[in-house]
């Protein structure tokens, strides 16, 4: 009684199993096969075994409609559901699933033994040849249980299921059935489940003897079957060892083995191939490197709410995929789950290999136009959001003619995925701490894909552009520097003058000056740049620079724009100079014949003169400074005076305003740049007052002298001339002292007052002992006065932008905030220059414009474009990233002379690329008689003799 009840337990369990394990597998072939071809090639050897009833379900099943093949499932499921789950093994289904699907099943649970048992009521007949040996040949038996002095019999389904799970029980598992198999004295924890499995194994043994002694022939190949032979005592073989796994080859970007190969090598069609090589892009580097136009946003994220027809983006994990077949051929479907809801991404044509290398349980972001189909959403002409699918919501654009976007992007998808990784970074460990900078393959990645808007990839790559650029243009120039002179760092006369002064350097001058100190005691002669806004403090640097040069017994000459800007340069300096026993000169134009001498001796150590009198530096006995102020957005002070000199001088120019990027670039791409930042200071209100208004202009004037603040009144200049004459200027100064600013002192500074008067009037103004100065000539070279709150400027329309923009300086770094009233008669947009002004405090901004509007920014243009083509970078717009990158390339070429080491090279064949051919061996060799090198060189030689 007990054992019928525990065999048809035992049933039952088997029943259930082998219903859940069928059930399962039809399952995963409706769903992912999605056609019965699969379906009849997985079950189709079963259904003759197993009866006409489950031959006759299959019947027909190519023709049948979603709904009926549906229903003849549930059918062959109904069938075959009384079966255990040991006559249907799982590992030949595995092998005739579609591609993918056999990783998927094979982590499914299988919860049956690999050996074939006939249950009760089943013919012998349906295990032998039919089944058992097509299916059980390939399958490896499982080891026996049972001690080893036991003859070998075949586990039966309980054995098996027991047999697996030792199998996954472990080390612990294993020790007690060794335990088992000895005499033990006392009861093992494990004895009573021992004598239960016993029990379930005899129950289950009797139907199956029953059948063997009914049918003794048909029972002999499965005897056969189940007796393995003894396996044969052989030698152990030493195994050969394993070859260790080949490391991918690191190449630098544009290697010919790498991605310097041609982009055919992409496997792409003959018509992409030449739409690429329209726009100069003939191989996989200059692909990586032609940076998109523009981005696109790929879509919002898809919801049920959003209309059929538009763009979404869908993010997921991707359940199932598989191939469907129809009448017009082959589709390919993914399943994406998003937010539990599913979301088939559909394909008519063969899908990327990024695409087809997805499989269960990646997660991927996927763009395309939705559709509802049989009330499930459905993804058409869906592109990957990224190079892998894990990018941002953002499409690039490449505008190549003849080319769909679509297939510009995935082209640009395999070339990253080939090669972002086997790219050798040419930037210096060091460069890409110091500024946060991606590697070069994850900065492709995230250039051409961007994952947020902070967009460092595109960063990483501007960067490396404007210093291959900087670093090319250096290289070719550093050749025809010459030689030049040491400088002693010496600097006591010049805290001495601070010191009577009562004034220090500020951080930004201060390191402006150190540069240009470390620059002068070097022996290559220093080419300089300083750059900085109104009211940064160029001067003090300059002045500090040429009190350092005369202590170290070297001349130092200042060139300004013209005479009067030099005369007012040398007024306002003589004091600082006077007080550390410096005499300075001020050369007229022509120089006179004492000046001559005075230069010729030595005589005259600091020396200020025009552009005009630039010949006169053949003259000088011992010069070792050139300062040049450019007045205007762009220099024009020839440099060729001085590659003419056997001594090259130091030289350091500065401008009133910030230059333009393309003048940094083109005119002085050889120099050194510094760059100051501005002063704190309390800004000023920039307001155009049409002339109709004039007299609410001298109210505000008015009101500032009452409170005990300075006014500043400037008149323009006519061809750079003062427009009226001395007594005209005091005439309109008492016709103002008696309409508005009555009671206020006012004084005049003209250009025909001689250089003391003009002197005395501007120190009344800085003492206080003034209250308005009313200017006819150029006054922007004085020392700031720090009272002055109104700036008034009369006929502003005659005015630049530039001088505009420095005037507006004397207000807007003084004790108050200031305000600047812009008097013009122009109409509304008929001056530009005093537009701009007042909307724009930047001088860079402001310098530009003015580039357009002399008709200079054409010139300068055509010629940064035979110079470079920007790909990442926007000169204008990443001035920052300019500056960074020019001190980088200058400290890169003071390390490493040519880029001659082994880990420049890459970095010099870049830099070659972007700017041309003139940058070659011989180029870049070092001198022999300066620099590193040169030093190296020369201890070689000593060496050798």
């Amino acid at each position: 009684m007990e054992q019928s009840t525990a065999t048809e337990e035992l049933q039952g369990q088997a029943r259930s199993r082998a219903a859940g394990v069928l059930r399962r597998v039809i399952g995963w072939l409706d769903r992912s096969a999605q056609t019965p071809r699969y379906m009849e090639a997985t079950l189709g050897p079963w259904a003759e075994a197993l009866g006409p009833e489950v031959q006759a379900a299959f019947a027909g099943f190519d023709q049948r409609s979603a709904t009926d093949r549906q229903a003849a499932l549930d059918q062959i499921a109904a069938l075959l559901a009384p079966l255990p789950a040991d006559v249907l093994p799982m590992e030949p289904r595995v092998r005739l699933l579609p591609e993918g699907l056999a990783e998927t099943m094979a982590r499914m649970p299988v919860g049956a033994p690999q050996v074939p048992v006939a249950p009760e009521g089943l013919a012998p007949a349906l295990i032998a040849a039919p089944i058992a040996a097509p299916i059980a040949a390939p399958i490896a038996a499982p080891a026996p249980i049972s001690a080893p002095a036991a003859a070998p019999v075949a586990p039966t389904g309980v054995e098996a299921e027991r047999g697996s799970r030792a199998e996954r029980g472990g080390r612990g598992e294993r020790r007690g059935r060794d335990r088992r198999s000895e005499p033990a004295a006392q009861p093992e924890p494990g004895a009573e489940a021992q004598r239960a499995d016993a029990r379930l194994d005899a129950a289950r043994s009797e139907p199956l003897k029953a059948e063997l002694k009914a049918e003794p022939l048909k029972a002999e190949p499965l005897k056969a079957e189940l007796k393995p032979e003894p396996p044969k005592a052989e030698p152990p073989k030493a195994e050969p060892p394993k070859p260790e796994p080949e490391e991918p080859r690191i190449l630098p970007l544009a290697h010919p083995e790498g991605s310097g190969e041609p982009l055919s090598a992409l496997a792409l069609p003959a018509a992409e191939v030449a739409a690429w090589a329209s726009v100069g892009v003939q191989t996989v580097s200059e692909l990586l490197q032609r940076g998109p136009s523009a981005m696109d946003r790929a879509g919002e994220r898809w919801t049920a709410t959003i209309p059929a027809g538009e763009r979404v983006v869908v993010r997921g994990v991707v359940r199932t995929r598989c191939t469907r077949l129809g009448p017009a051929g082959r589709r390919y479907e993914w399943e994406i789950v998003q937010d539990l809801h599913r979301v088939c991404v559909r394909f008519a044509d063969a899908p990327s290999a990024a695409i087809r290398a997805l499989k269960a349980g990646d997660e991927v972001g996927f763009s395309g136009l939705w559709d509802l189909v049989d009330d499930a959403p459905v993804l058409y002409e869906a592109e990957l959001l990224g190079a892998d699918g894990r990018g941002g919501d953002w499409l690039p654009r490449y505008e190549v003619p003849g080319l769909p976007e679509a297939r510009a992007r995935e082209a640009v998808r395999e070339a990253i995925r080939r090669h972002a990784d086997l790219l050798l970074d040419h930037l210096p460990p060091e460069l890409l701490e110091r500024y946060k900078l991606l590697p070069l393959g994850a900065a492709l990645r995230d250039a051409h894909f961007p994952s947020n808007p902070a967009r460092k990839g595109r960063l990483r790559m501007a960067f490396d552009e404007l210093l291959q650029v900087q670093l090319g243009i250096l290289l070719q120039q550093s050749p025809h520097r010459g030689r030049g002179l040491v400088h002693p760092a010496v600097h006591g006369m010049f805290a001495q003058a601070m010191s009577i002064a009562g004034w220090s350097l500020p951080d930004g001058q201060e390191m402006a000056f150190d540069e240009v100190r470390r620059d002068m005691r070097r022996p290559q002669p220093m080419l300089r740049l300083l750059q900085g806004d109104v009211g940064s403090g160029k001067q003090a640097v300059v002045h500090a620079a040429m009190v350092s040069m005369a202590e170290s017994q070297f001349q130092s000459i200042f060139f300004a724009p013209d005479q009067q800007a030099a005369e007012h340069r040398f007024l306002f300096a003589d004091a600082f100079f006077r007080s550390v026993n410096i005499e300075p000169v001020l050369l007229s134009t022509p120089p006179t014949r004492a000046q001559i001498e005075s230069l010729r001796k030595g005589e005259a150590v600091v020396v200020f003169a025009s552009h005009a009198a630039a010949g006169v530096l053949g003259e000088l006995k011992k010069l070792g400074l050139v300062v040049v102020e450019d007045p205007g957005p762009t220099g024009f002070f020839d440099m060729a005076v001085i590659e003419g000199l056997q001594h090259r001088p130091d030289v350091l120019v500065f401008n009133a305003v910030p230059m333009p990027t393309s003048v940094l670039l083109t005119l002085y791409g050889a120099f050194a740049l510094t760059s100051m930042p501005a002063m704190p200071s309390k800004g000023a209100d920039t307001v155009i007052v049409p002339a109709s208004q004039r007299e609410l202009a001298y109210q505000q004037a008015r009101e500032a002298v009452d409170q005990g603040q300075q006014v500043m009144i400037v008149l323009p200049l006519l061809k750079g001339q003062d427009l009226m004459t001395l007594s005209e200027a005091r005439r309109l100064a008492d016709s103002l002292t008696q309409e508005f600013l009555g009671g206020a002192r006012i004084r005049i500074f003209h250009g025909a007052m001689s250089r003391e008067e003009r002197h005395r009037v501007y120190d009344d103004m800085l003492h206080r002992r003034a209250d308005i100065l009313l200017a006819t000539t150029v006054l922007e070279h004085g020392p700031k006065i720090p009272n002055i709150s109104v700036l008034i400027i009369e006929n502003a329309e005659h005015f630049d932008g530039i001088r505009l923009h420095r005037l507006r300086g004397q207000v807007s770094n003084g004790w108050w905030r200031g305000r600047a009233l812009l008097i013009t008669e122009a109409a509304p947009g008929a001056a530009p220059a005093v537009e701009l002004v007042a909307r724009e405090t930047d001088g860079q901004r402001i310098s530009a414009a003015e580039l357009r509007r002399l008709g200079l920014e054409a010139m300068v243009g055509e010629r940064l474009e035979e110079l470079v083509e920007f790909t990442w970078s926007d000169p204008g717009g990443d001035r920052d990233l300019l500056l960074r990158t020019r001190a980088e390339a200058v400290k890169l070429l003071a390390q490493d002379p040519g880029l001659k080491r082994r880990s420049s090279r890459p970095l010099l064949q870049l830099s070659r690329a972007r700017v041309g051919e003139g940058v070659d061996d011989a180029q870049t060799e070092p001198s022999g008689a300066t620099g590193a090198g040169g030093n190296a060189q020369r201890k070689r030689r000593r060496r050798k003799r």
